[in-house]
């Protein structure tokens, strides 16, 4: 008789899903580890009675959705965490039995139960799934079948269920999280990717979208931690496809351009995968090609450039190489070639390009720009790489000859498509040279952001996908130069220059000769000033890129040419945002600080900017850091001019500060700007400098200086990253009693407020701030406030508790080492980081295998995490945790009441040892 599952599970099963309550996530998560540790897993486990008790309720109505949903869930992670956990365990480790038939029985029964919702039977498929795959000694596909009679089932309801657990087996396998062992992943890996024809069982007409998407994924697999190509693989699935039912369906929805994405999709993983042309991949590829070159075709031509760009980039390579002019798959794939470059030119489109774009035609063009710039990565030829010291002069020497054969064969193509690929570089030309100035500045802070990444090749926005398929298509053809390309450069259109150095040193140049040419008629100096305005964006790119590669005597030209280019967009242009660019630009060379510069900078920042203050903010911060090489002797306050903002103001009077007069009325405008802002960062630098050099220590002065600082600390309680950067110049002592003072204020405003944002703690908490407190009479006091802090209740998120947490954690290290605080004291700060990074660790959300993430390609070695923000910071927190864990050894007698497990970190015998007691607690 099946037991009732304890009712406190359930309250806090309802807990959980009302307030998302840690504590019951934690209640939950430990019922799991307890059952998965049991001897022999059977459907007797909390897990499956808690389903098996909710499906009941569920059809009772007394139970929601969402109640059955959580528990299936908890189901999931039973079987696809903690089960493997256990059996990674050793034998006399309390390892389970690896019999799991009567439990695999219970599931499948479950999911035969009718009319259950589409995500509870997800989580049921994918506890069937690692079932089967954790079977001892089988044959997951044999397994698999033996729950339909040892065949692939026939009737319609059981063929949907086998798709469904053949794609689930896949998921489960690629996803490295799943703990099953590399020889176990690998066999049962093997066996799936053996029966892959099995995913080509003839469906149902109305489920062939469904099976086109587990197709898609199939192959896709075939490629998973393997060397070999996907027809190296499954040699059953390859020569079925083409006759298969799917196969003629999508082909003949495509040709009446009924294809769903999802059919779409899996043509086009098809295609690209065929990387040798045998039999069957001529077959599939001329399908298709007639398809869609057919005179009754009413493929949309998106669909159709999609199809064209995936058969370039896998076959052009052995269709150019290994067949002539002549033959039927080299004719179509010439024609299909033609079709992608009248998109690029044709004159509509092109024009359109100013106006508006519709959905379809920007999609094509977008399919197209992925095509080439894929294509170009196809061809582009393969480095050598170094020999390594290690390596084996006769494999070297193997590995440097089929590249060289690989190359020659790119090369040979590409001779042959040069034509094709320079008409379509042209074609892109003409598309960049009606970009407005708006696309410039997109396409340059993709490239601030993206600069050298080879493997983007698709874009969302069309300027970018535009941009990136030109400079991809220009290096491609190298070391030729088109005419073309050469002239319009010579013209000043940087855009078309920016992937070669000489060239982008003949369009800047060019630019600013065509400004002062006297011969040019006002409509063209018009046109120059446009051009100026759309090149201005890639000037700091430009200047970011090829400063290491221009001569002295090119950079001294560019140089003369940004500073013309500077006083025309300030002068004539009244343009803030192109002196902003071209001020980056001079910057990234280094210039001196010239008196016509500091002018121009001066000019423009003066300009109207609007709401957006950063481009004058940025003209501020170089004309400063000019002003500071020069030593120019200026009054303090010259620059507060009506109309300027305090961020500017603060940046300007900072940099000439003379005297403590001057000193209060830069912090008295500090007031005024956010304590995280990078300008009143520098100002109060600044201003501890000039203290540093231009005060003798326990003068008058310096003590008029500590009590400025103290007063203003007093008032700006929010503003601590400021005023730790005041205290600098002060001795230990008094900087640790204002530090001490103004973070206990900055600790209560924010616990007030409740709005701080914790990523930035490594500033707040800065080693500065943390060894000064801790290396002084205050050290107590930093206790206090760490204390504080991790009994707070003001910070919800748990990224923001992590980082809060960190900072706390990298603060108690700095006590442990400052040797200034009582130990007792800070294994209090210990024991409570331990608890707090237990209730964030230990809890449904922080590891469930999420929904979002269940069909991830995951190509990572066994036992990886992702890569990510929150992994190396939970790492970094148990590393920082378990150092702090000597402070138990530290304290004389540990407390009455202390916990089992702080025993445990007292006896350790090293750090990884504490690390493994602090995943436990």
């Amino acid at each position: 008789m099946r037991k009732e599952v304890p009712p406190h599970l359930w309250t806090a099963v309802e807990v959980f899903l009302s307030s998302g309550h840690a504590e019951a996530g934690v209640l939950l998560r430990d019922e799991l580890r307890r059952a998965a540790l049991t001897s022999n897993i059977t459907s007797q486990e909390i897990p499956p009675r808690m389903f098996s008790e909710a499906l009941f309720r569920y059809y009772e109505g007394t139970i929601s959705v969402s109640s059955l949903l959580l528990i299936s869930i908890l189901n999931r992670m039973f079987c696809l965490l903690y089960i493997p956990e256990a059996l990674a365990r050793p034998i006399n480790d309390r390892r389970p039995s690896d019999d799991f038939s009567e439990l695999l029985r219970f599931y499948l029964q479950c999911l035969r139960t009718p009319h259950l919702p589409g995500t509870v039977l997800t989580q049921l498929y994918f506890c069937i799934a690692s079932l089967l795959l954790l079977q001892p000694n089988g044959n997951v596909i044999e397994g698999l079948l033996s729950v339909f009679g040892g065949t692939v089932p026939t009737e319609i309801t059981d063929i949907r269920v086998f798709m469904r657990l053949f794609s689930t087996l896949m998921s489960v396998l690629s996803d490295r999280r799943v703990l099953m062992g590399p020889i176990r992943r690998s066999t049962q890996r093997l066996c799936v990717q053996n029966s892959m024809h099995l995913i080509l069982t003839s469906m149902p007409i109305e489920d062939l979208t469904a099976q086109a998407t587990m197709i898609s994924q199939g192959v896709s697999f075939l490629t998973e931690c393997t060397v070999n190509d996907a027809q190296d693989m499954a040699p059953l699935f390859w020569s079925q496809l083409p006759s298969s039912l799917f196969w003629k369906y999508a082909v003949h929805q495509l040709q009446n351009g009924t294809a769903s994405e999802a059919i779409l999709e899996s043509i086009t993983t098809i295609l690209r995968s065929l990387t040798m042309l045998d039999t069957t991949a001529v077959t599939l590829i001329q399908s298709v090609l007639t398809a869609i070159h057919s005179d009754g075709t009413r493929a949309p031509l998106s669909h159709i450039c999609s199809v064209i760009t995936s058969i370039l980039e896998s076959s052009v390579e052995a269709v150019v190489v290994q067949f002539g002019p002549e033959h039927t798959l080299y004719q179509a794939l010439a024609l299909s070639a033609q079709m992608l470059r009248s998109v690029l030119t044709d004159p509509a489109s092109v024009e359109g390009m100013m106006n508006t774009i519709s959905s379809q035609s920007l999609e094509t063009l977008l399919v197209v720009c992925e095509g080439l710039s894929v294509l170009a990565q196809v061809l582009t030829p393969v480095s050598i790489p170094v020999m390594d010291e290690t390596d084996d002069p006769e494999d070297y020497a193997m590995v440097v000859d089929d590249i060289h054969k690989t190359n020659t064969c790119k090369l040979e193509a590409l001779r042959q498509l040069r034509e094709f690929m320079e008409s379509c570089q042209i074609a892109l030309l003409t598309w960049l040279g009606r970009l407005s100035a708006s696309d410039t500045a997109d396409i340059a802070m993709y490239l601030s952001a993206n600069d050298g990444d080879e493997f983007a090749v698709r874009h969302d926005e069309l300027p970018i996908a535009l941009f990136t398929t030109y400079e991809r298509l220009c290096r491609l053809l190298l070391p030729a130069r088109h005419s073309r390309v050469e002239a319009i450069a010579a013209e000043g259109y940087i855009i078309a220059a920016v992937w070669d150095a000489d060239l982008s040193y003949q369009a800047i140049v060019a630019q600013q000769t065509l400004l002062h040419c006297k011969e040019e008629k006002e409509q063209q100096q018009e046109e120059v000033l446009r051009r100026l305005v759309q090149n201005a964006p890639l000037f700091p790119l430009v200047s970011r890129r090829y400063k290491d590669h221009w001569s002295t005597e090119q950079i001294s030209n560019i140089v003369f040419s940004l500073i013309e280019l500077l006083r025309e967009a300030v002068m004539s242009l009244n343009n803030i945002l192109v002196a902003a660019d071209i001020s980056k630009a001079l910057r990234q060379l280094g210039i001196p600080p010239l008196q016509n510069v500091m002018e121009s900078l001066w000019n423009g920042v003066l300009l109207s900017c609007g709401e957006d203050k950063t481009p004058r903010w940025e003209l501020a911060s170089h004309l400063s850091f000019l002003m500071q090489e020069s030593h120019m002797e200026l009054t303090c306050g010259c620059f507060d001019v009506e109309g300027l903002d305090d961020h500017t103001r603060v940046e300007l009077n900072s940099c000439i500060v003379r005297s403590l007069q001057d000193v209060w009325g830069v912090m008295q405008v500090l007031q005024g700007v956010e304590s995280d802002a990078v300008q009143s960062h520098r100002a109060a630098e600044r201003i501890a400098a000039w203290v540093q050099t231009s005060m003798n220590i326990n003068t008058p002065e310096w003590k008029i200086y500590e009590q400025m600082v103290r007063e203003w600390s007093g008032m700006n309680p929010l503003h601590f990253r400021v005023v730790w950067r005041l205290v600098r110049p002060l001795d230990l002592l008094v900087a640790s009693e204002i530090l001490a003072t103004a973070l206990e204020a900055f600790v209560t405003q924010i616990e007030k407020n409740g709005d701080f944002e914790w990523k930035s703690e490594k500033d707040c908490f800065s080693h500065y701030v943390l060894n000064t407190l801790a290396q002084s009479p205050n050290a107590s006091r930093l206790q206090r406030v760490l204390i504080s802090l991790l009994r707070s209740f003001t910070c919800a998120e748990e990224k923001s508790r992590g980082f809060r947490l960190s900072a706390v954690v990298r603060a108690g290290l700095a006590l442990l080492q400052g040797r200034c605080c009582c130990p007792s004291l800070i294994l209090e700060v210990f024991c409570e980081a331990v608890k707090e990074y237990a209730s964030l660790h230990q809890t449904v959300s922080s590891l469930t295998l999420g929904n979002e993430r269940e069909n991830k390609d995951d190509n990572k070695e066994e036992g990886e995490e992702e890569e990510g923000e929150g992994k190396p910071m939970w790492l970094l927190l148990l590393s920082e945790l378990a150092m702090l864990g000597e402070v138990a050894r530290m304290v004389v007698e540990l407390p009455q009441e202390a916990p089992p497990w702080l025993y445990a970190v007292r006896n350790a015998v090293d750090e990884f040892e504490v690390q493994r007691i602090l995943k436990e607690v």
